[in-house]
Formats: C-alpha cells, sequence, structure tokens
C-alpha cells in the first residue's frame, strides 16, 4: 500500500467491519497516511479516517465500560472467571479498528475498475477522490467534513441530530466521459447533406456532427434496432425491441411521438422515396405502412389518429413539406403544428419480417417493396396495389439485410449463411452468389449511383464488391467484434460502420489505385498463415486429424511409461516458411557453384595432361621462382547473388540469417534430397578451417536437427552412411577444441580477475 514513511502511523493487526459485503479488490492511503480507502470488486468504494489520539482513548474507554458493565451483571451471578480478566486486559490495548473511522461510502452507478485520491486540504476541510468506471467514465467525488468538529453546545439530543445531519458530505462535482455509445451500436444512418450522422443502440440515441466527429444530441430510447432521418433532417424516426416506434425532433431532442407500432421486435424501417411515409417491419408477422401528417401540438396525443377520407392531398403535402423542411415557423404556440404519423396499411406474412426495403423509384406505379423473411426467402411487391410480384429463395439461412440499387435494377440480399446473392428486379434471377464473410452478413449498402456494393459480418470485416463484374475488390479491417450496421455517404465520399465493440468508424474514398492481384495475394497469405496456425494447434483439428492422432498416441505413451516426452516449443509461421525457402534456394545455388568449379578443375587437369614435356617444364619453373602461368582455362564467373562469397560463406550466412526460434520449422520444412545436400554443405563447413567456432556450432546443431527430423529415412536408405560418419568423426575434433578455447578463455579471466582483486586490495 503506498503511503508517505515518514507519516504518523502504526501498523497494527486485526480485523476492521466494513460496511459492504463485496471482496476488496484495492486500497490506497492519502499521502499524509490520515485516509484510508477500501476499493470493492463492485460499485463502492469506502473511505476510513485517522482516529487522533484523544478519540482512541474514547473508544477504548466506552468499551472497557461496556464490558464492565457486562461483568457487573456477571458478578451478581457467579464469580469472574480468568476469561473475563483477559477480555479486560485485551480491551484495554489498542487495535486496529481503533485506528479506523468509516466516514462515508462512494457509491457509483456503474462497476470501478480504480480510483485514487485528487486535491486534499485540512485547512479548508475537504477530499478530492477520483473514480475510473467500466463505462469508460472518470468522476470526481468531493468530500466536505468541516462539520466533523466537536459539538459544545446543547442537549445530547440535539448534538446527536446535528452530527447526525452535519455529517460528513459527499457529492459528485465533476464527471468526464466520452461521447459515444456504451453498448452496441445496432443502426447508423446518414443524412441527405452526409453532415449528420444518426446512431442508436441500447438506451440511447445519439446525433453526431460528421465533420466534427462530435456528439450534438444524446436522447433516449428503448433497445433501438434500426432509425431513419425523415426527409429535411429536422426528424428521426426510430424502432425499438419492444416494437415501439419514436419520432424525434433533433433541434430540442424531445419525442414528438411513441407508438406500439409492433407486437414483436420492429426489425427494419425504410423511408419511401417520395419522403411522405415509411414502412416498418417486425417480428410479428406484419409490414405496416405509415404517413406523416402535421397534428396540433396542444392535442397531441400517444395514440394514431383516424385516417381521414375527404382530406386535400395536395394541400396536405405542401404543408408537410413546409414543416419537415422548417419553414412553417408559426408563433402562436396555441396552433403550432408539428410533425406527426399515422398508420394506413397493412401487409400481413406467413414468417417474421426481418428486413424491408423500398425501390429507388419515383413513380407510385413503379414503387416496389422487398420484404425478407425468417423462412429464408424474399418477397417483392408492388406498393401501390400491394400485389405480388416476385419470391426470391436460394439462401439457407434468413435474410438479415438487403439493399436496392438507385436504378432499381439490382437487389442484394445478406444472409446468416454467410453469403450474399445479387438479384435482378426485372425477373428476379439471381446473378450471382458470393460465400462474402466467415460468419453471418449484418449488413449491406449500395454505393449510391452505382453497382458497387460494401457488406459487413460477424467476422468483424468489412468488404467491398463489384456487383457488375462480380469481384471482392477490398477488405477492411478495424472493428474488435461483429460489424452491425452500415451507412454510405450519398456521393460515395465515405462510409459510415458500427459494430459490436461501441464504437463509430468513418472510413473515407481516396485517390489510391487499388491492385486485386495484390489484394487477392495478401487474402491467400491469409488463408495460409491460418491454415498453420491450425496445423501446429492439435485441439483446432479435427479428432481424426493427423496432428490430433499423434498427440493422442503420445499422451498414451508417455502415460503407460511414465515419462513425458519434451520437445522443442515451435510454430510454423509465414517467416519461418519463408526461411525454410531461402534455405532451400542457397543449397541450390551452393550446388551449382561447387559443380561449376569441380567441372572447371577436372577440364584444367584435362588440358594440363595434353601439354608436352617441355611446356609442362616450362610452367612449373615460372611457378617455383614465383611467377603466375598463363591460365590455361578462363575461369568460370561467379554468380552475383553470392556478392563475392564462396558457396561455403553463402550457407553460412543464409543459416546465421534465420533466427534461432525459426530455425527448427525451416529445417523441419526441408525434403529429405534437401537434407542430403545439405548435411553434405555441412561437413564442408566443419571442414573448413578457415571458418570462425561460431560457424562451427551452428552447423553441428543444424547437423543434430536434421538427423532427428529424418531419422527413419538415413537408417532405410543407407546413402548417407559415410557422410556421417565422416561428420562425427570431425564433429567430436571440433567440439574438443572448442572446449579446450571455452576452458583456456576461462582460465584466463579468472586469473585476470584475481590479479585485479589483488592489485585493489593493495591500493585500499
Amino acid at each position: 500500500i503506498p503511503r508517505v514513511v515518514d507519516a504518523k502511523w502504526k501498523l497494527m493487526n486485526g480485523p476492521v467491519a466494513r460496511q459492504s459485503n463485496d471482496r476488496v479488490s484495492n486500497l490506497k492511503f492519502t499521502s499524509d497516511g490520515s485516509f484510508l480507502a477500501c476499493q470493492t470488486v463492485g460499485k463502492i468504494v469506502e473511505i476510513y479516517k485517522q482516529r487522533t489520539e484523544e478519540q482512541i482513548k474514547k473508544k477504548i474507554k466506552r468499551r472497557l465500560k461496556r464490558i464492565r458493565e457486562k461483568l457487573g451483571q456477571k458478578r451478581e451471578v457467579e464469580q469472574q472467571t480468568a476469561d473475563d480478566k483477559d477480555s479486560m486486559t485485551s480491551a484495554s490495548e489498542v487495535q486496529l479498528q481503533d485506528e479506523l473511522e468509516l466516514v462515508c461510502c462512494i457509491r457509483s452507478d456503474y462497476d470501478l475498475r480504480s480510483f485514487d485520491f485528487g486535491s486534499f486540504s485540512k485547512t479548508e476541510n475537504y477530499l478530492n477522490i477520483l473514480l475510473s468506471l467500466s463505462s469508460n467514465a472518470i468522476e470526481n467525488h468531493e468530500l466536505r467534513f468541516s462539520q466533523l468538529q466537536k459539538i459544545k453546545d446543547g442537549s445530547k439530543e440535539e448534538k446527536k441530530k446535528r452530527k447526525r445531519d452535519d455529517g460528513p458530505k459527499i457529492a459528485k462535482t465533476q464527471s468526464l466521459e466520452l461521447q459515444g455509445h456504451r453498448t452496441d451500436i445496432r443502426a447508423v444512418a446518414l443524412s441527405s447533406d452526409n453532415a449528420l450522422l444518426l446512431t442508436a443502440g441500447s438506451g440511447a440515441v445519439k446525433l453526431w456532427n460528421v465533420k466534427t466527429n462530435q456528439c450534438i444530441r444524446t436522447m433516449p430510447s428503448g433497445y433501438s434496432l434500426c432509425c431513419a432521418f425523415v426527409p429535411g433532417e429536422m426528424h428521426a424516426i426510430v424502432g425499438t425491441k419492444g416494437g415501439r416506434l419514436i419520432l424525434y425532433k433533433l433541434s430540442s431532442g424531445e419525442i414528438l411521438s411513441d407508438i406500439q407500432a409492433h407486437e414483436g421486435s420492429l426489425w427494419s424501417l425504410d423511408i419511401r422515396p417520395d419522403g411522405r411515409g415509411f414502412v416498418t417491419g417486425g417480428a410479428d408477422k406484419v409490414a405496416k405502412f405509415w404517413d406523416f401528417e402535421l397534428v396540433n401540438s396542444s392535442n397531441r396525443t400517444e395514440e394514431q389518429p383516424d385516417l381521414a377520407e375527404n382530406k386535400d392531398e395536395d394541400e396536405e403535402s405542401e404543408k408537410k413539406q413546409k414543416l419537415i423542411s422548417g419553414e412553417d415557423n408559426r408563433e402562436d404556440d396555441n396552433n403550432k403544428m408539428e410533425l406527426g404519423m399515422f398508420h394506413t396499411r397493412t401487409l400481413k406474412m406467413s414468417e417474421d419480417i426481418l428486413c424491408v426495403r423500398y425501390s429507388k423509384h419515383m413513380s407510385k406505379k413503379k414503387l416496389m417493396l422487398a420484404v425478407s423473411l425468417l423462412d429464408c426467402t424474399v418477397k417483392v411487391f408492388h406498393d401501390d396495389s400491394l400485389k405480388f410480384a416476385l419470391s426470391l429463395y436460394g439462401h439457407k439461412l434468413p435474410v438479415l439485410s438487403m439493399d436496392i440499387s438507385d436504378d432499381s435494377t439490382l437487389l442484394i440480399t445478406g444472409s446468416a449463411d454467410k453469403n450474399i446473392k445479387v438479384w435482378g428486379l426485372d425477373f428476379g434471377d439471381c446473378h450471382k452468389s458470393f460465400f462474402a464473410h466467415d460468419a453471418s452478413v449484418m449488413a449491406v449498402r449500395f454505393v449510391p449511383k452505382t453497382h458497387y456494393f460494401f457488406s459487413g459480418g460477424k467476422d468483424q470485416r468489412i468488404r467491398y464488391w463489384d456487383a457488375d463484374k462480380f469481384e471482392m475488390i477490398l477488405t477492411m479491417e478495424a472493428h474488435v467484434g461483429e460489424v452491425w450496421a452500415l451507412a454510405t455517404a450519398s456521393d460515395g465520399s465515405f462510409l459510415a460502420s458500427s459494430g459490436h465493440d461501441k464504437s463509430i468508424r468513418i472510413w473515407d474514398r481516396t485517390e489510391d489505385i487499388v491492385f486485386l492481384e495484390e489484394e487477392r495475394e495478401k487474402e491467400l497469405e491469409k488463408i495460409f498463415d491460418a491454415k498453420l496456425d491450425n496445423q501446429n494447434d492439435p485441439s483446432n483439428s479435427g479428432s481424426n486429424s493427423v496432428p490430433a492422432i499423434q498427440a493422442q498416441l503420445k499422451a498414451s505413451e508417455s502415460q503407460a511409461t511414465g515419462q513425458i516426452e519434451s520437445g522443442v516449443a515451435t510454430k510454423r509461421t509465414g517467416e519461418a516458411v519463408q526461411a525454410g525457402e531461402r534455405l532451400m534456394e542457397a543449397i541450390d545455388l551452393a550446388n551449382e557453384e561447387l559443380e561449376k568449379f569441380e567441372h572447371y578443375e577436372r577440364q584444367l587437369e584435362e588440358a594440363e595432361a595434353k601439354l608436352d614435356s617441355k611446356t609442362k617444364e616450362e610452367r612449373k619453373v615460372l611457378k617455383a621462382s614465383g611467377g603466375t602461368p598463363e591460365p590455361l582455362l578462363p575461369k568460370p564467373q561467379a554468380n552475383l547473388i553470392l556478392l563475392g562469397r564462396t558457396p561455403i560463406q553463402h550457407i553460412v550466412y543464409t543459416l546465421l540469417s534465420i533466427k534461432p526460434n525459426e530455425m527448427e520449422e525451416a529445417l523441419m520444412i526441408q525434403p529429405f534430397g534437401y537434407a542430403s545436400r545439405l548435411f553434405q554443405l555441412l561437413l564442408l563447413i566443419v571442414k573448413d578451417p578457415t571458418q570462425q567456432h561460431m560457424h562451427v556450432e551452428v552447423a553441428i546443431k543444424c547437423s543434430i536437427s536434421l538427423l532427428r527430423i529424418h531419422f527413419k529415412q538415413i537408417v532405410a536408405t543407407h546413402s548417407l552412411n559415410e557422410t556421417l560418419l565422416e561428420l562425427r568423426s570431425l564433429m567430436r575434433e571440433r567440439l574438443y577444441d572448442y572446449q579446450s578455447l571455452i576452458g583456456t578463455n576461462m582460465a584466463a579471466l579468472k586469473f585476470v580477475k584475481q590479479r585485479v582483486i589483488a592489485s585493489t586490495a593493495g591500493n585500499i
């Protein structure tokens, strides 16, 4: 427990009665040790104060008085025992509960993460406590204890009352919290001018400024599942899990209407292209059509009004448009008109409705409505007559989201079966089916005025697609949880996404060129790395897979013999695979160079054998005199990849460039043919007297690892017997020399150490 060492404090043993029953999570003192705070695992922080010497004496005096009263009552019945005397003795001693006094308990609205003491003043009698909450907020609570002074005037009852009323006061003075949601963000919507963003989650609906990323307004709601802006961006509609439909006035955050629209969850809503109404779909197997209307604010009720039969539609629509755009500002509060909504038609379905979408036709005769059902189908109806038009089937699980292109020719559906299908609205034919995500597809959105679209899924990824060429263009990874909702800007300049990680992310469109081949290679590399991870982890493989069976056999053998087998803890990664491939390339290059120089040596010997005796004598005399005879054949040029190194040096360089933790996996990747050639190269490394001892050590380690990996094949083929026997004898010699060198160096260091100690002692 951190505290000042010089503080006047006595560390004592013993229990202290606490007010909370929760387990203690943290304890901390103030800098002078006068206050102690106890944090629980829940929402409570208990503040204790150190009593003065006078208060401790009074506490002990009261305790002794109570014990004497008990003993006095006992003395009337029988004599005191030795235990009674011990209790008097222990009661007269100072205990830890005498040192500490509970001042107050601070209870927060959310679970506590940590706390700390802030500013503290004895003269002004206040103490600040900072709390860090699980809701990602920081609160400052101020404790005022100026009323804890001694009360002299008044009777005992008055003193008790004043002490109770004027006790320590705790109040939350400041709070710092981020503006985001505290729960999953289930729906997002963008205004037509892309300036405002509406997000909906459990308990709150928030309005954001896209440019400044600031929260403009927070409006209370239930568990929201869908939301949309009313045309004009002055109002917003939200559908909740309880089936309620809420209409907000964004300028004030006021709830204009709250209607029980559906008996079950209200899963989806969509604004009609003409902006005069919208449609909702819920778990009660009903799609309801709604229109906007003007109602008097003084006569507003929560119930929906009756539909008037004789109403001038043109006049009413003009009033609606003025009100929606904010032009109709009336000064008379009694006659002030507000936007409302009323139910017009109902479409009953056979299954729960999960998503509804309008086509983008402005004509009422051409307007279509697509409804996705729990039976994995999508039904398309004519909006004017609600006549059935198309039935789209092919998904194995229900369609969770869908969208229609701006030209109303394509419909895309995202399903829980991880697939996305592209449909033609003319005949209901399926143009293409994609295996889009590794989990359920939760949201799909077209880029306005194009056939490009985005998709988000429970695999935490957002993907960008081309619905004409049926290609995936880009994969975007930033969310650390399921992606619940997407919204695209009207000009396609950015994308808004939200998810289970309670974050809202804005993706801007850039001018960078995307190469599809590079994106495919990245995807393949990720898939390859994932397969390598699954191969190394037997638990990820099936129970009948080879790694799982091998692990079970090893475990059973270990239990039978009582000996636990151990091995090298390795993991096959992409870097290890690349290191193994580099080693194979180095082996091929070294063998080519060695064969080339061996061929040159043979040709040189044949050319020398063809020379006459006189020429041979002349070349010998020239060599003896220190001269250099003219070469009979031109020397072959070394490969530029070697960078001036010999083939043996290149092998050593490649082995040293491999990380020690990847060496085992890089050697395991080598086929037996490459392992055989590597044994021969390692023999040349050990034979080479110019190689340093460290290089010899690396060669010996690689030889032992290769022998352990390919032991069965080596024993079966006998092709490496001579190489391995020669390598064993040389290894023993090199290791003996290496051991002698290390021993000599150690003895020299000990001698130097003794000389240094002796010289230091003499100087002292």
